[in-house]
This record gives structure tokens, sequence and C-alpha cells, in this order.
């Protein structure tokens, strides 16, 4: 082979090995490169969240304005459900700027179903009245709601011809209400949701009362809201208006076990 031919093969290696080799300036080249595309791809799929965060959230509130214009409806059954919808929301998601601009219309949609509704639908109501307080946090608006709702409230948890499921849920409301918002005598709440507990205090022979168990849950719902309320007060021998322990220390003796545990619970705050 002429020596001229491999010499040849030898510049034509030698010239590949430039063509295909890197420098060190083409690798930081090529570094930046790769590092550029790849922040483009992150930049790309940051963007891409954000969008579909932000449509989420206006698909998210769409639906709880129509649940809200739902709540004027003339189905019964259909504005419980946009209550119970509502109410979903709220438990979703913490949005107390969105709640503060509808608060009126909230505030009114409730009272409307506590006074034209009947059972499943006060109930809802009454659990839609508690988170609308939660989401507006105590201050002025919550204070407004509770004085605008606490009546309804009471009345419904007085009335016996009321199911027990709405009563129920009219005890939670009423004790929630007054402990967030700033009331005035908070005896007042107390005294209504002892008037529905006090019934499974002993008879005045000593005798432990026959408590149906279907009124079982409203007791016990009288009687957790009462001990939460009872939380913010002062406590002292003196105090009126406070049952005695050994009153409580009766509940100990309900056939109803939900009964007897939050007796337990209330006797322990003080």
């Amino acid at each position: 082979m002429p020596k001229g031919s491999k010499k040849k093969a030898g510049k034509s290696f030698g010239k590949g090995r430039v063509e295909f080799g890197t420098s060190d300036e083409d690798s930081v080249n090529d570094n930046a490169s790769v590092i550029s595309l790849a922040s483009d791809g992150t930049f790309l799929e940051e963007g891409n969240d954000e969008n579909e965060d932000a449509i989420q959230n206006d698909v998210f509130e769409e639906k709880l304005m129509e649940a809200i214009d739902g709540l004027t409806q003339k189905s019964a059954q259909g504005r419980t459900s946009c209550l119970e919808s509502v109410s979903a929301s709220f438990t979703m998601r913490f949005i107390p700027e969105f709640v503060m601009n509808r608060k009126l219309t909230l505030t009114d949609g409730i009272e409307r179903c506590l006074k034209k509704g009947r059972g499943l639908e006060q109930a809802a109501a009454a659990q839609l009245a508690t988170l609308l307080c939660v989401q507006l946090g105590s201050g002025d608006m919550t204070d407004q709601v509770c004085r605008d709702i606490s009546p309804l409230l009471t009345f419904i948890v007085n009335d016996t011809s009321m199911s027990v499921p709405a009563r129920s849920k009219c005890c939670w409301a009423l004790g929630l209400l007054s402990f967030l918002a700033n009331v005035e005598d908070i005896g007042e709440p107390m005294a209504t949701l002892e008037g529905v507990f006090s019934a499974s205090y002993h008879k005045g022979d000593g005798a432990v009362p026959s408590i149906a168990p279907e009124l079982a849950p409203l007791h016990y719902a009288a009687l957790s809201a009462w001990s939460l309320l009872l939380t913010v007060i002062d406590v002292s021998p003196d105090t009126s208006n406070i049952p005695s322990i050994t009153q409580l220390g009766e509940l100990l003796d309900s056939a109803h076990l939900d009964v007897r545990m939050a007796a337990g619970e209330c006797i322990a705050l003080f």
C-alpha cells in the first residue's frame, strides 16, 4: 500500500476527531443550551400549572355561584341539594373574600330555608350557617349573621313539632354562632340548649327518665353545644343559671352512650 494512502487516512481520522470531538468551549455552549431548554420546559410547565389552577378555580366558583343562586328555587328538594353543595364547597376550600362579597345573599338564603323549609332542608340550612360563620371568622360580619339567624335557630330548637335532625343541627348552629360571635348575653342560648338536654336529668323521685332512642341525638347535640359555650364564661360557685355538677352527673345514668360521653366531657370542664 502506498505510504501516501496510509498517511492520508491518518489525516482523515484526525480530522474526524476534530469534527466530532468537543472542546471546553463547545461543552460550555452545549451545556448552556441544555440548561436553557430545561429551564424553558420548567417555565412552560409552571405556566401550564398556573393556567390549570386558574381554570379549576373559575369552574369551582361558577358551580358555587350556581348553587348559591339555587337557594331561592321553588323546589324544596332542589334548595336542600343546593344548601348541601354550598356547604361541601365551604368545607373543601377556605374562601373568606368570596364569602364576604356574598354574605347578604347567603344569609338571606339560609333565613328563607329555615323559615319555609322543613326537616332536611332546615338541617342543611343550619349546617350552612355554621360554615358561613367559620368562613367569615370572628368579627362584625359574624356578629350580624348571629343576630339575624339565632332567633330562627332558637325557635326551631324549642319547637317539638320540628324534626329531630333539624332541631339537632340547630342546636349545633346556635352553639357555634354564639361561640364565634360577640353575644351580649350568652346565658340566653345556654338556657335554650339546657332546656333540651335537661329532660335527661333524674326525675323528682330520683328515677332515670326514659328517653326515646330517636331523641338521644338531640340531647347529645344540645349538651355538646352547651359545653362549648361553657368554655367562654367564668364558672364559679356563685354563677347563676348553671347546673351543678351533681345535676350534670345525673346524665351519666342515661341509657344512651352519646349522652353519657357528652356529659363526661362537660363535667371535665369544671
